[in-house]
């Protein structure tokens, strides 16, 4: 049976629970993009992907480090041969 736990005290292995999503964005001038969002010290983060499956893929990485930037990744640009989407410029 899988339980939900809403706080990493309340949770037996004492893991972070995963808070990072993925929103998928239809865009009329363009091919649809995936955001993964989450938040890092109390602020909104996120990133722009042209592919799910790299969103999902960044999204694990997000969650396996404590819902923090990967390090090493660099926002708008990537990492680890992983292509971000090329239409923002931030």
């Amino acid at each position: 049976m899988s339980e939900e736990y809403g706080n990493t005290r309340d949770r037996p292995d004492g893991s972070l629970p995963s808070v990072a999503g993925i929103e998928k964005r239809n865009n009329k001038t363009m091919a649809p993009t995936w955001r993964v969002l989450w938040r890092e010290n109390g602020q909104r983060q996120y990133e722009l992907f042209t592919d799910e499956h790299n969103a999902t893929q960044f999204r694990r990485l997000v969650e396996a480090g404590g819902n923090q930037w990967p390090y090493g990744w660099v926002k708008g640009k990537g990492s680890l041969g992983m292509p971000v989407c090329p239409c923002t410029e931030r």
